[in-house]
């Protein structure tokens, strides 16, 4: 199957625990586990989750790490990275479709993983 973000519904039909999704230069997504594009350092730990706190055992608020919230029709969460690209959290009501994303200055999704795959 090749993942965009107009089919990012039907992915949630695969077994995506512990992956990864990253942009390719066909427009495609390729699977990579443990990659780095959504790894964030906070206070000298690496965070995959911005929904949990360092230890990964209890949850926080995404302002916690510097997320801020952003208006539009659903709930989203933004944090600014070095030079133009941010990380994007949405669909934070559903368990199961709350997404991490990288997107670069135009907004296009350059990485992406479900945080209920997040190990």
């Amino acid at each position: 199957m090749i993942l965009s973000p107009d089919n990012l519904a039907t992915t949630t039909e695969l077994d995506t625990f512990g992956l990864m999704f990253r942009l390719q230069a066909d427009g495609s997504y390729e699977t990579v586990e443990h990659g780095d594009m959504l790894v964030f350092e906070h206070g000298g730990f690496a965070i995959v989750n911005p929904c949990c706190d360092e230890s990964s055992t209890e949850a926080v608020d995404p302002r916690h790490y510097g997320f801020r919230e952003v208006a539009g029709p659903q709930a989203a969460f933004r944090r600014e990275l070095e030079g133009s690209d941010y990380l994007l959290l949405t669909d934070l009501e559903s368990p199961l479709t709350a997404r991490l994303s990288r997107c670069d200055s135009t907004g296009r999704v350059l990485a992406y993983c479900f945080l209920a795959d997040v190990p």
